[in-house]
Parts: C-alpha cells; sequence; structure tokens
C-alpha cells in the first residue's frame, strides 16, 4: 500500500504543534521583572514578524491569540475531524483575569501598534530592543492615545501599567487550543532578548 503524502500547511511545514509550554518561561519571566511594556514589545514584533494581530482579552482567563494564524499550521485534518473541539484557534491561555487592567492595556497598545503600522504613521515599538519608557512616549504622543484608557476603570493611568510585573504563565491544550511549534519558538527568542536588555540595564 503506497504512503500517504505527508499533510503540509500554507507556510510549507507540516503541523507542528506545541503540546505543553515549557515551564522554564514563567520562571524567568518571574526572576527578570518582565513587565507589560515588554510584553507589548514582544508580541508587537511577533504582530509584525508574523503579518497577525494578537487578541489577549478571550476567554475568561485570557489568552494570547494568533488571529490570522490558521489551525492548520498545528493540527493536521486527520485529527481535527476526530472531535468537533478539535482545532478550535491558535491561542495559549493566561492565568490572568480577562478584565485585568494589565491585559486591556497591553490589548490597547497592541491595537494602537498595529493601527499606526497600517495607516504608516510612526511606529509605536520599533525593535526589539526597544525600552519600555521609549514606547510609552510613543503612545503618549499618538493622537490616538485616548484610546489606551478605553475599557479600563476610572482613574487607572494605562501608562503606568505598562512597568507592572507580569508572568508569562501559559497554558497549551493540545488539541483543542495551542501555537504551532514555530510561533512560540519566536516568543521564547523575543522573551529572551528582553529578558538579557533587563540583565544588563
Amino acid at each position: 500500500m503506497p504512503k500517504r503524502a505527508r499533510e503540509t500547511t500554507d507556510y510549507g511545514l507540516a503541523p507542528q504543534p506545541l503540546k505543553r509550554v515549557p515551564l522554564h518561561l514563567e520562571k524567568s519571566t518571574r526572576a527578570a521583572g518582565f513587565t507589560v511594556g515588554d510584553l507589548v514589545v514582544v508580541l508587537d514584533q511577533m504582530q509584525t514578524l508574523f503579518k497577525t494581530g494578537i487578541s489577549l482579552t478571550g476567554p475568561f482567563e485570557g489568552s494570547i491569540e494568533l488571529c490570522d494564524i490558521p489551525t492548520t499550521s498545528w493540527i493536521s485534518e486527520h485529527t481535527k475531524k476526530q472531535s468537533n473541539c478539535n482545532g478550535n484557534c491558535t491561542e495559549l491561555r493566561l492565568h490572568n483575569w480577562q478584565e485585568s487592567p494589565a491585559l486591556k492595556t497591553a490589548q490597547q497598545a497592541l491595537l494602537l501598534c498595529k493601527y499606526h503600522r497600517e495607516e504608516e504613521m510612526p511606529a509605536i515599538v520599533q525593535g526589539a530592543d526597544d525600552t519600555v519608557e521609549a514606547v510609552r512616549k510613543r503612545l503618549e504622543q499618538s493622537k490616538y492615545v485616548r484610546l489606551m484608557s478605553k475599557r479600563l476603570p476610572e482613574g487607572t493611568d494605562a501608562m503606568a501599567l505598562l512597568d507592572e510585573p507580569f508572568v508569562l504563565n501559559l497554558r497549551a491544550n493540545y488539541p483543542t487550543y495551542t501555537w504551532p511549534q514555530w510561533a512560540f519558538g519566536a516568543l521564547e527568542g523575543f522573551v529572551a532578548r528582553r529578558i538579557q536588555l533587563r540583565a544588563r540595564a
């Protein structure tokens, strides 16, 4: 019997699911003092690299959803057909309440970053080595800065929240939801760079 042709994705790779998030990501971001501002830099670099939108305020616990990366990047058609729950979305769940001010602030900052890029306005995040202070200043200079406080409790300083600690405690649940391994590798690389910069500061 001839072998079935190996399934590939639009990216030219076989589906590569991340089945479990390594524990070192949570430990290293906690130890390094990783912040909401660092998260914005990392995720905007991923938005740019993969030409995707990113949503943080999904399910009750919040998630990082890669909106324009199809589930076929990490699940085969054969596995997806085994259950209606399989291949639900390309996301990793967060151990954060979706309504937390930190998540809302990061979400609004990412939307502004993406909008500036699409409208060919000055970039808010200008590279993986950008400081949180530089990003904050560019957000404050945006004519859409008022959107940073959208959906936040009255009196909350969105710009101050960029300095709040943010531990990347992520969870995959293959085959229902996860990321492709190569996307997670990019996240790890950008996070590692932020941690390296913090260590040198």
